[in-house]
Order: C-alpha cells, then sequence, then structure tokens
C-alpha cells in the first residue's frame, strides 16, 4: 500500500512524510463553502435565512488568482436600486395629470369644482436623475469587471502550475514533484502564491494580499 502511496502523493522534503499531503487544488476547495446563516428581524423586516459564501484562510493563501474588488455586491445593488426608482417616477409621471391637461397644481383651486392634482412634473427630474447615477454605476462595475479580466488573463498558465502543487498540512508548505521547470523544497505559501501568480502575470498583485 504504501508504494502505491509513494507513486500517487509525493512526500513532503520538509518533514518527509506523505500522510498529511494533499493536492493544492483539493486542499483550496475544501475551504470554500456556502452556509446558512439566520438573520433576526430587523423593524420591517422579517427573520430570514441567507446563505453566505464562507472562505477559509488556507484556501484564500492558496488562491490562483487575486479575489475580485470588494463590493461589487453594493455597486450592483446600488443600480438597481437606482433603476428601480428611475422607473416607477417614470410610471407614476406619465399617468398623472399635468396642469396642461387642465389640471390645476396643489394651491391652485379648480373654480369649476372639479379635482385638484399635484403638479408632478418633476418626477422626470428624478427619472433622469436616477437613471444616470443607475447607468453610472453600472458602468463602473462593468469596468471592474473588464479590468479584472484583462489583469488576469494568463489565468490558465497560472492554474496549470498551480495544480501541479501539493500542500503538506504538518509543515504548512507547498512542494511540487520533482521537475526541471519548478523548485525543489518546501515553499512558504506566500512564496508558491508569488511563483503561481507570476506565471499568470500579475506576480505584483501578491503584495496586495496577506501572505502565507
Amino acid at each position: 500500500m504504501s508504494e502505491i502511496h509513494d507513486v500517487g502523493l509525493p512526500s513532503c522534503p520538509g518533514c518527509g512524510q506523505l500522510d498529511r499531503v494533499a493536492a493544492v487544488p483539493a486542499v483550496y476547495l475544501s475551504g470554500k463553502d456556502a452556509i446558512q446563516v439566520a438573520v433576526p428581524a430587523q423593524g420591517d423586516m422579517p427573520a430570514r435565512t441567507e446563505t453566505r459564501q464562507v472562505t477559509t484562510a488556507l484556501a484564500e493563501a492558496l488562491a490562483p488568482v487575486p479575489a475580485g474588488p470588494r463590493g461589487q455586491g453594493c455597486l450592483g445593488g446600488a443600480g438597481a436600486l437606482a433603476l428601480f426608482v428611475a422607473v416607477a417616477a417614470a410610471g407614476v409621471a406619465a399617468i398623472a395629470p399635468s396642469p396642461s391637461d387642465g389640471a390645476s397644481p396643489v394651491g391652485f383651486p379648480d373654480v369649476d369644482g372639479g379635482s385638484v392634482f399635484p403638479d408632478l412634473s418633476w418626477l422626470w427630474w428624478v427619472v433622469g436623475s436616477a437613471g444616470l447615477v443607475g447607468l453610472a454605476l453600472f458602468g463602473a462595475l462593468a469596468a471592474q469587471s473588464l479590468a479584472r479580466r484583462g489583469r488576469i488573463a494568463g489565468r490558465a498558465q497560472a492554474e496549470a502550475l498551480w495544480s501541479r502543487g501539493w500542500y503538506c498540512a504538518r509543515c504548512a508548505t507547498v512542494h511540487f514533484r520533482a521537475a526541471a521547470d519548478v523548485p525543489q523544497g518546501p515553499l512558504p505559501l506566500g512564496e508558491f502564491r508569488r511563483l503561481v501568480w507570476g506565471a499568470g502575470g500579475y506576480a505584483d498583485l501578491a503584495g496586495r494580499y496577506p501572505r502565507g
């Protein structure tokens, strides 16, 4: 049985053991999960259950690419809210009577005893402003996504090297199977990250994230 293990798993060059050795992609994926979180009632919002993504510190340290920009969900939510306000305001403004239709603005009673309608023409300003804000927010979100996609264009090359790594839980280091194109010996997580991200062409981003 040990001979089969020797073929499948390269022993750790630091401790010489292989019982705590696992492939880097497997360790990375095992550190990512979705959990159900109970959110208590707040104000008019009833109690509910939300699904949240959690990632361990080890999985973050072994990530083959930098994490996406924080706040993208908030940016998209704010953009959607702004566009919703614009659409709602447009709907109200479109069906509301205006003084040009014979209705009198508030403060000017109808001498014929008819109904008095408020002047809602100002809603078109809300439509324009909210629409511009929503489009600007979605434009910023799209620009961030395109910039990130271009920045990590070499992800395939990085993942090709990343997938060859082996993590030793006993030593908290990564090593490769003996080959001429990879360094030998145990690598700290930060060094492994710089090596992998360098293969993808974005090694300079390694300094912006916590090192292993």
